[in-house]
């Protein structure tokens, strides 16, 4: 593994750093649109916080997803931190979050990651975070939603994270939405707060009657009753508006920073695969997880915008919890040990698979805007006796063309894959790998990583 790190730093000097020809140069508006092309969990907040210190980036701006986001970043002194709602650029000096409408923000959870981040010599970091007030919100009480509506749907449970994202999410749809502007309004606020309780305790009291023969719904139910919340919720919005240092504005900062001729990467949550709209029913996220949002955002911000659409993927399949995985290989496990994806409670444990072409290709062609592609954890195969590709699905060469959504999903279940194998691989084992990985995508690979820091990241032909 040490020799594939070394392989790794090729290109990252401690000089100029050299970069790939496809990093936009110039001194005009600058931007990198970071997405995953999986199940989620491909590496995008190490490929963010490279790209921050190699483009000089000074905003990372998070604009999908919420707070179930977790981005592992380690830093050059060894620190690490797992990111869900700062930008994961942050440790690089100076570099701002903003967080555009429509990410999900949830002000609590907020607040213990600025006080995290704090003790981990981000002294600074409240100052360099800008939310913008039309984000939703995000409640315990969404939280609690999410849990018993998960444990009512027992052995058809969907993999939910648990922290209340989807209902939020149909809170929004359904014009019911809290928002982090509604922060601000005191007066109002108590008033839709205690409406938002009564609504959100007469859903988990049906939920409760239908799972109670599980001693955690109950739990739930207890925590969600419990006096006084409202008062609590009251004072905790009221001291992070006026007390934890971040700033609140609109979008028309974005444009401002790009009038100005800043640099940005936009960081994306979650991966392709999981998109309300190109996931597998009912394994998906409410939200759109391709980069359709971030190019939203850009063209709302002006024209001339040096843009680049960077997508990641594993050189393994991964996915947590429930939905298909079709290259799952149980040893795989034992393997690749995941020490920053632990069993979270509610989605379960990391499963492996091989890499799966198939699946590459469908998120390729879900956000056909992606021009860049990264490989991430190359390094984490060498140990391998034997390397695995799926190229095809057995008798399903046309998948899914043609399906409806449930259909697709059954499909995928059912599938088996056809692989392509290598013997315990040689020397020349990484450009074996780049190489098998471009040939079932179609596509070049421009950025490859073996190892978790910036460093271990290389552009190719530099």
């Amino acid at each position: 593994m040490a020799a594939w790190r070394k392989l790794g730093r090729m290109g990252e000097s401690e000089g100029d750093g050299c970069m790939h020809s496809g990093v936009p140069k110039g001194d005009g508006p600058q931007a990198w649109i970071v997405v995953g092309l999986g199940f989620g969990d491909e590496g995008k907040g190490s490929m963010v916080d490279h790209l921050v210190r190699k483009t000089g980036a000074e905003w990372v701006v998070r604009f999908n997803g919420g707070p179930q986001a977790a981005h592992h970043v380690v830093t050059p002194a060894g620190v690490v931190h797992c990111f869900a709602q700062v930008g994961s650029g942050s440790f690089a000096p100076g570099t701002q979050t903003w967080l555009a409408a429509p990410m999900l923000v949830e002000p609590l959870a907020l607040e213990r990651e600025l006080a995290v981040l704090e003790s981990k010599g981000l002294r600074d970091i409240r100052s360099r975070v800008w939310v913008d007030p039309g984000c939703p919100l995000v409640t315990p009480y969404h939280a609690w939603l999410n849990q018993l509506r998960e444990l009512s749907r027992g052995a058809a449970a969907h993999g939910t994270c648990g922290r209340g994202v989807g209902e939020a999410f149909a809170d929004v749809a359904s014009q019911a939405g809290l928002y982090v502007g509604d922060l601000a309004n005191r007066a109002g606020l108590r008033a839709r707060l205690q409406r938002h309780r009564e609504q959100k305790l007469a859903a988990l009291a049906g939920l409760a009657a239908r799972c109670a023969d599980r001693p955690a719904a109950a739990a739930i139910l207890r925590e969600a009753e419990t006096p006084g919340l409202v008062d609590y919720l009251m004072h905790a919005y009221g001291a992070f508006c006026a007390h934890s240092g971040v700033r609140f504005a609109g979008a028309q900062g974005l444009r401002d920073a790009l009038r100005q001729g800043r640099r940005l990467v936009f960081e994306g949550a979650q991966g392709v695969l999981l998109d309300r709209r190109h996931g597998f029913w009912p394994h998906v996220t409410p939200s759109d997880t391709t980069s359709s949002g971030a190019w939203r955002l850009l063209q709302w911000a002006g024209e001339g915008i040096d843009t680049r659409a960077l997508g990641v993927l594993r050189a393994y399949a991964t996915r947590h919890g429930a939905g298909p995985l079709p290259t799952e290989d149980a040893a795989l496990a034992a393997w690749l040990p995941e020490p920053h994806n632990p069993d979270g409670g509610w989605q379960g444990r990391m499963r492996y698979g091989w890499f799966d072409g198939v699946l590459g290709r469908y998120a390729l062609a879900a956000d056909p805007r992606i021009d860049r592609l990264a490989l991430s954890c190359a390094d984490r195969l060498a140990g391998l006796p034997r390397w695995r590709f799926c190229s095809a699905y057995v008798g399903m060469a046309d998948w899914p063309r043609g399906l409806d959504a449930q259909s697709t999903t059954r499909g995928l279940s059912a599938a088996r894959p056809a692989y392509y194998e290598m013997q315990r691989p040689a020397a020349d084992a990484q450009e074996r790998l780049l190489a098998t990985v471009e040939a079932l995508l179609g596509r070049r690979l421009d950025v490859v990583s073996t190892g978790p820091a910036a460093v271990h990241k290389s552009w190719r032909g530099c």
